[in-house]
């Protein structure tokens, strides 16, 4: 008897997905704990807004363990889940939530790493600003997940070049191509942040870009180059 070899965890989760039935999928890790309220919530948050993708507030076992992540994630309202899409999945994949009409649209998820901030992006290509796609129920104080936190997860193996890449790939679909006004753009930041940025825009969006802006003195009315990015162009 042959044994197929591992998928994945996007694999993992279509599977589950294709043996589930009912109108609504709710998502949770193996070792996380649902609140007993979560469901209610999340399903009454559907029944308002059925295109949205609904997170939940969220506990960290260990307490404190990811302390900032913790309050960046739970300091972001209506406005900053949507604002913050370029920084972070800003509603963790643990808690989510969906129509199965809306993982329809979406989905599946891919068969490689990053897959929830992929299927994150793929969602926010698919429904606009106004119909409110992500919304958040819960408090810190009646959460809807245990969100336990593992040094050796699998979301750790996930480079920081990767995660990058998906992002500016999303930000030039969605900003780049879609408003005009975006012609050229300024770059805030010449620290890490911005350079890596930079690199991971294709060579169409690099060249939209006119500056790195920063106030480090250091770096102000400096000349930037990318030898990686001159050694890749040949």
């Amino acid at each position: 008897v042959g044994v197929a070899a591992p998928g994945g965890i996007g694999f993992a989760k279509n599977r589950a997905v294709g043996q589930s039935g009912g109108a609504v999928l709710v998502f949770l890790d193996a070792d996380d704990v649902m609140m007993p309220r979560r469901v209610e919530m999340q399903v009454d948050a559907l029944s308002r807004h059925p295109r949205s993708l609904v997170g939940g507030a969220w506990l960290r076992w260990p307490s404190g363990a990811t302390a900032h992540y913790e309050a960046w994630a739970h300091s972001l309202g209506e406005e900053g889940l949507y604002l913050h899409q370029y920084r972070e999945t800003t509603l963790q994949m643990p808690t989510w939530a969906m129509t199965r009409s809306t993982f329809d649209s979406a989905g599946p998820f891919p068969c490689a790493p990053a897959e929830d901030l992929s299927f994150f992006h793929a969602h926010l290509d698919r429904v606009p600003r106004g119909e409110r796609p992500l919304v958040r129920v819960g408090t810190r104080e009646d959460p809807t997940t245990l969100y336990r936190y593992t040094a050796s997860s699998m979301t750790s193996t996930v480079t920081r070049r990767l995660l990058l890449a998906v992002r500016a790939a999303a930000f030039e679909r969605r900003v780049l191509r879609a408003d005009p006004r975006w012609a050229n753009f300024i770059i805030w930041g010449a620290g890490r942040d911005g350079k890596q940025f930079l690199a991971a825009l294709s060579p169409a969006a690099r060249r939209r870009v006119t500056a790195l802006a920063d106030i480090d003195p250091r770096k102000v009315g400096t000349m930037y180059t990318n030898h990686r990015l001159l050694d890749e162009a040949g």
